[in-house]
């Protein structure tokens, strides 16, 4: 029987054999088309009737790689690869070689369409391009690349999702600090005066156990690794290190009491704090910052902007590789304005003339 397509749930399979002077010339074959439309299935079908046709007439070749042959040889991270899970569904028939940035548009409108295009280069396109370069070392695809996004495409989508992307970063201060601490509870006050103080992001600190604190007694506390930085000793103040002190460190709501599962702060991950924080801030009516504005953009701004802080010291203690990263995203300018205007109206240019 020839390949004929079938409907299986949402998916149109083919089954049968290719043929040939009416004889057949493949074992029996039932697979997916990964098509939602009979019209895709019929396309599937014509292509591997060509190929089987050629492999009988010319014997074997290499075969293009697909997208989802490619996936299985890429060493992608965790998130990455949960990412890919929709686009392979949908399009990982789709050879390597035919990918280009309109189809790569396509899938991220189609997979992830009221998301911005910051998080489309994110968990798509970078992914893919990851995938594209482990195809092309197969022999089995060509070199390729996508184009990035576009400022246009991205007023464009923030347009369509209703939804502005790359919102101005607030930085938290020891004023935010105070009214924070009039309505979280001790713990919740503690995690967040620890980011502040030092740096650290929340991933980091929810994953801190006993053994973080095993030098607490003088005042040092070890940093959990994270962003290609390897655990780190850091001194912290005195008065820090003695809130740690007051903490009862415990498994997470719902985990084993056994030692490998305790958590100083008693969180699984970095989500677990986040309905109880907004709560605290919405009670004390502040802005509803994000652990990492309170945290290390809080840091950042009190040390360096507010405080005078040299680069250095802030960089080398806040463990920021790149002191332009530093300077650009997370010591924030405050009422530049004015501080420009008095400079300008207290220190007038004198004329040349004047001058002599």
């Amino acid at each position: 029987m020839p390949l004929k397509a079938y409907k299986r749930g949402k998916t149109w399979w083919a089954k049968g054999r290719v043929e040939f002077n009416d004889r057949p010339i493949t074992e029996y074959i039932r697979e997916s088309t990964g098509a939602s439309e009979r019209a895709g299935a019929e396309d599937w079908i014509r292509d591997r009737t060509e190929l089987e046709l050629r492999r009988y007439h010319f014997g074997d070749e290499q075969l293009p790689i697909t997208l989802a042959e490619a996936v299985l040889l890429t060493d992608l991270d965790t998130q990455s690869a949960k990412s890919m899970l929709p686009v392979v569904e949908l399009y990982g028939d789709k050879r390597i070689n035919d990918l280009n940035s309109e189809i790569i548009r396509e899938i991220c409108r189609t997979v992830r369409p009221n998301d911005s295009t910051d998080t489309w280069r994110r968990w798509i396109l970078v992914p893919l391009r990851q995938i594209a370069r482990t195809a092309a070392s197969t022999g089995r695809c060509n070199k390729i690349e996508f184009d990035s996004f576009s400022n246009l495409e991205r007023v464009a989508q923030d347009k369509r999702r209703g939804k502005k992307s790359r919102p101005k970063k607030r930085a938290g201060s020891r004023e935010w600090l105070a009214a924070f601490k009039t309505t979280a509870s001790p713990p919740l006050y503690v995690l967040a005066r620890f980011m502040f103080e030092t740096a650290s992001r929340i991933g980091q600190a929810t994953a801190m156990t006993p053994y973080h604190l095993s030098h607490l007694d003088e005042n040092i506390v070890i940093i959990p690794s994270a962003k290609g930085h390897e655990e780190t000793p850091l001194l912290i103040t005195e008065e820090l290190a003695d809130l740690l002190k007051t903490l009862t460190p415990q498994a997470p709501r719902g985990w084993d009491q056994v030692p490998e599962n305790i958590r100083i702060f008693g969180y699984a991950s970095k989500d677990g704090p986040r309905s109880a924080w907004s709560t605290a801030c919405t009670r004390a009516d502040i802005d509803d910052l994000t652990p990492h504005e309170a945290g290390r953009h809080g840091f950042a701004t009190e040390t360096f902007t507010r405080n005078g802080v040299d680069l250095k010291a802030c960089t080398e203690y806040g463990r920021w590789k790149d002191s332009s990263l530093f300077l650009n995203v997370y010591a924030h300018s405050e009422d530049s304005e004015n501080k420009v205007l008095s400079v300008m109206s207290t220190n007038p240019v004198q004329e040349k003339d004047k001058e002599k």
